[in-house]
Protein backbone atom coordinates (compact mmCIF):
# COMPACT_ATOMS: atom_id res chain seq x y z
CA UNK A 1 0.00 0.00 0.00
CA UNK A 2 1.47 3.24 -0.76
CA UNK A 3 0.50 6.95 0.22
CA UNK A 4 -1.97 7.83 -1.72
CA UNK A 5 -3.91 4.25 -1.15
CA UNK A 6 -3.54 4.55 2.44
CA UNK A 7 -5.26 8.19 2.24
CA UNK A 8 -7.62 6.91 0.20
CA UNK A 9 -8.86 4.02 2.23
CA UNK A 10 -8.94 6.42 5.59
CA UNK A 11 -11.01 8.65 4.00
CA UNK A 12 -13.32 6.57 2.86
CA UNK A 13 -13.37 4.74 5.99
CA UNK A 14 -13.59 8.41 7.57
CA UNK A 15 -17.07 9.03 5.30
CA UNK A 16 -18.20 5.51 6.34
CA UNK A 17 -18.12 6.47 9.96
CA UNK A 18 -20.09 9.68 9.62
CA UNK A 19 -22.53 8.10 7.49
CA UNK A 20 -22.98 5.75 10.27
CA UNK A 21 -23.15 8.36 12.85
CA UNK A 22 -25.87 10.01 10.78
CA UNK A 23 -27.93 7.03 10.53
CA UNK A 24 -27.84 6.30 15.04
CA UNK A 25 -28.88 9.95 14.97
CA UNK A 26 -31.83 9.37 12.40
CA UNK A 27 -32.89 6.48 14.30
CA UNK A 28 -32.72 8.43 17.62
CA UNK A 29 -34.95 10.41 16.35
CA UNK A 30 -37.74 7.85 15.08
CA UNK A 31 -37.15 7.76 11.92
CA UNK A 32 -37.80 4.39 10.47
CA UNK A 33 -34.61 2.99 8.95
CA UNK A 34 -32.95 -0.35 8.82
CA UNK A 35 -30.85 -0.82 11.97
CA UNK A 36 -28.53 -2.92 9.61
CA UNK A 37 -26.88 0.52 8.58
CA UNK A 38 -25.69 1.20 12.33
CA UNK A 39 -24.58 -2.02 13.79
CA UNK A 40 -24.15 -1.95 17.57
CA UNK A 41 -20.54 -4.05 16.93
CA UNK A 42 -17.52 -2.06 16.39
CA UNK A 43 -16.06 -4.63 14.24
CA UNK A 44 -19.36 -5.03 11.73
CA UNK A 45 -19.38 -1.09 10.20
CA UNK A 46 -17.67 -0.29 7.26
CA UNK A 47 -14.75 2.00 9.57
CA UNK A 48 -14.77 -1.05 11.68
CA UNK A 49 -14.06 -3.20 8.68
CA UNK A 50 -11.43 -1.20 7.33
CA UNK A 51 -9.88 -0.65 11.11
CA UNK A 52 -9.84 -4.16 11.78
CA UNK A 53 -9.14 -5.03 8.06
CA UNK A 54 -6.88 -2.61 5.44
CA UNK A 55 -6.27 -0.51 7.72
CA UNK A 56 -3.80 -2.73 10.01
CA UNK A 57 -1.56 -1.64 7.11
CA UNK A 58 -1.00 1.19 9.37
CA UNK A 59 -1.19 0.02 13.19
CA UNK A 60 2.83 0.97 13.45
CA UNK A 61 1.45 4.63 13.34
CA UNK A 62 0.79 6.17 16.87
CA UNK A 63 -1.85 7.68 15.67
CA UNK A 64 -3.37 4.74 14.17
CA UNK A 65 -3.92 3.33 17.32
CA UNK A 66 -5.15 6.55 18.86
CA UNK A 67 -8.06 5.82 16.82
CA UNK A 68 -9.26 2.55 18.27
CA UNK A 69 -10.87 3.06 21.59
CA UNK A 70 -13.11 6.33 20.57
CA UNK A 71 -14.49 4.19 18.21
CA UNK A 72 -14.79 1.44 20.47
CA UNK A 73 -16.51 4.27 22.97
CA UNK A 74 -18.94 4.77 20.27
CA UNK A 75 -20.18 1.90 19.91
CA UNK A 76 -20.61 0.99 23.74
CA UNK A 77 -22.41 4.24 24.01
CA UNK A 78 -24.51 2.84 20.75
CA UNK A 79 -25.09 -0.31 22.22
CA UNK A 80 -26.35 1.57 26.38
CA UNK A 81 -28.63 3.68 23.42
CA UNK A 82 -30.09 0.59 22.23
CA UNK A 83 -30.87 -1.14 25.02
CA UNK A 84 -32.68 1.89 26.54
CA UNK A 85 -34.55 2.35 23.53
CA UNK A 86 -35.76 -1.15 23.37
CA UNK A 87 -36.20 -1.69 27.14
CA UNK A 88 -39.79 -2.70 28.14
CA UNK A 89 -41.25 0.26 30.20
CA UNK A 90 -42.94 -1.08 33.65
CA UNK A 91 -44.37 1.88 35.39
CA UNK A 92 -45.64 -0.34 38.32
CA UNK A 93 -49.08 0.34 40.38
CA UNK A 94 -48.57 3.94 40.80
CA UNK A 95 -46.65 5.12 38.08
CA UNK A 96 -46.65 7.03 35.47
CA UNK A 97 -45.78 5.64 31.50
CA UNK A 98 -45.47 9.25 30.38
CA UNK A 99 -42.92 10.13 33.17
CA UNK A 100 -40.69 6.79 32.66
CA UNK A 101 -40.66 7.98 28.86
CA UNK A 102 -39.64 11.45 29.73
CA UNK A 103 -37.22 9.83 31.55
CA UNK A 104 -35.89 7.55 29.14
CA UNK A 105 -36.10 9.70 26.22
CA UNK A 106 -33.70 11.97 28.63
CA UNK A 107 -31.11 9.37 29.05
CA UNK A 108 -31.43 8.95 25.63
CA UNK A 109 -30.62 12.54 24.51
CA UNK A 110 -27.55 12.05 27.43
CA UNK A 111 -26.47 9.07 25.21
CA UNK A 112 -26.78 10.81 21.86
CA UNK A 113 -24.95 13.79 22.64
CA UNK A 114 -22.31 11.81 24.87
CA UNK A 115 -21.68 9.40 21.46
CA UNK A 116 -21.56 12.83 19.33
CA UNK A 117 -18.97 14.70 21.39
CA UNK A 118 -16.66 11.17 21.42
CA UNK A 119 -17.70 10.68 17.40
CA UNK A 120 -15.93 14.52 17.17
CA UNK A 121 -12.32 13.24 19.01
CA UNK A 122 -12.45 10.01 16.52
CA UNK A 123 -13.00 12.35 14.03
CA UNK A 124 -10.27 14.57 15.18
CA UNK A 125 -7.64 11.15 15.87
CA UNK A 126 -8.38 10.13 12.26
CA UNK A 127 -7.31 13.90 11.12
CA UNK A 128 -3.98 13.19 13.09
CA UNK A 129 -3.26 9.93 11.07
CA UNK A 130 -4.17 11.48 8.02
CA UNK A 131 -1.82 14.25 8.24
CA UNK A 132 0.85 11.47 9.42
CA UNK A 133 0.26 9.85 5.94
CA UNK A 134 0.45 13.02 4.48
CA UNK A 135 3.40 13.75 5.77
CA UNK A 136 5.15 10.68 4.64
CA UNK A 137 7.73 10.56 2.05
CA UNK A 138 5.96 10.24 -1.32
CA UNK A 139 7.99 7.35 -2.92
CA UNK A 140 8.19 5.30 0.26
CA UNK A 141 5.81 2.07 0.73
CA UNK A 142 3.76 2.03 3.69
CA UNK A 143 5.28 -1.53 4.78
CA UNK A 144 8.87 0.40 4.32
CA UNK A 145 7.65 3.05 6.92
CA UNK A 146 6.63 0.58 9.43
CA UNK A 147 10.33 -1.46 8.12
CA UNK A 148 12.08 2.08 9.15
CA UNK A 149 9.54 2.94 12.23
CA UNK A 150 10.24 -0.77 14.16
CA UNK A 151 13.80 -0.37 13.53
CA UNK A 152 14.31 3.30 15.10
CA UNK A 153 11.91 1.75 18.03
CA UNK A 154 14.57 -1.46 18.44
CA UNK A 155 17.74 1.37 18.14
CA UNK A 156 15.82 3.72 21.13
CA UNK A 157 15.12 0.09 22.75
CA UNK A 158 18.70 -0.71 22.71
CA UNK A 159 19.75 3.10 23.95
CA UNK A 160 17.31 2.78 27.05
CA UNK A 161 19.02 -0.49 27.98
CA UNK A 162 22.28 0.82 27.74
CA UNK A 163 21.40 3.58 29.79
CA UNK A 164 19.83 1.74 32.22
CA UNK A 165 22.77 -0.93 32.56
CA UNK A 166 25.23 2.15 32.90
CA UNK A 167 23.04 3.98 35.69
CA UNK A 168 23.04 0.07 37.33
CA UNK A 169 26.88 0.03 37.26
CA UNK A 170 27.60 3.47 38.39
CA UNK A 171 25.31 2.81 41.21
CA UNK A 172 27.05 -0.06 42.04
CA UNK A 173 30.58 1.91 41.91
CA UNK A 174 28.74 4.86 44.50
CA UNK A 175 28.04 1.77 46.37
CA UNK A 176 31.15 -0.14 46.45
CA UNK A 177 32.57 3.40 46.94
CA UNK A 178 30.69 4.46 49.70
CA UNK A 179 31.02 0.93 51.57
CA UNK A 180 34.90 1.07 51.42
CA UNK A 181 34.83 4.79 52.97
CA UNK A 182 32.70 3.59 55.75
CA UNK A 183 35.39 0.70 56.43
CA UNK A 184 38.14 3.42 56.44
CA UNK A 185 36.22 5.58 58.99
CA UNK A 186 35.25 3.22 61.26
Amino acid sequence: MNKQEALNTLRAAKKAHIKWKSYAQAIHMGLPLDSIATPIIPTECDFGAWYYGDGQALNHMPAYRDIEKPHQNIHDIYMKMYKEKNKEISVGLFGSKAKVEKEREAVLEMLMQHMITVSTDLLEKIAVLEEEIYHLDENCAIEEYKIKNELTNKIKTVELKTEDSIQKKTVKVKSSLSSDLSDLLN
